[in-house]
């Protein structure tokens, strides 16, 4: 009996957010297919890439019947989590054979690009308007910088 009522549960909090993802906090096989997709389409080019921020968001809250900031929230999650993937390995890629000076260089960049990009989105945040919108809006714009700057790094990355 208690399975039971566990499994209609899980099957109504499915339904309900309607996310993809087999774990809430980690991106399913549709939000990976999804990014891919839209990144294989760019084809390497930068600003090609940059349409691709928000799809996963887009599609997550589109299957949203009841949308909310829990579930707004836990969509943008699942894109910054994908996002994260891409900065760390073009960053693990540039650093690899990298000079000494090179290494110190791209360790500055990450910091000051960290500092820059969680003050950018505080303030962002202290200025919504709408106090209920403003960790959502922090989300957002956390994820949309992060992606900014896995594009430039794998850009970087290119020769």
């Amino acid at each position: 009996m208690l399975f039971r009522v566990c499994a209609a549960c899980l099957i109504l909090a499915g339904t309900t957010t309607g996310l993809w993802a087999t774990n809430l906090n980690q991106p399913g096989p549709k939000e990976k297919d999804v990014f891919e997709a839209c990144l294989n389409e760019a084809n390497g080019d930068r600003f090609n890439s940059y349409n691709c921020i928000g799809k996963v968001i887009e599609i997550c809250q589109a299957a949203n019947k009841t949308p909310s900031v829990d579930s707004i929230s836990t969509c943008i999650k699942l894109e910054d989590d994908l996002w994260t993937q891409r900065m760390d390995s073009a960053y693990e890629r540039l650093v690899e054979g990298a000079s000494d000076e090179v290494k110190a260089d791209l360790d500055e960049l990450q910091q000051k690009w960290g500092n820059f990009r969680d003050m950018n989105c505080k303030l962002m945040e202290a200025l919504l308007a709408d106090e209920a919108a403003r960790p959502v809006g922090k989300l957002q714009c956390l994820n949309r910088l992060k992606a900014i700057h896995a594009i430039n790094l794998e850009q970087m990355g290119t020769k």
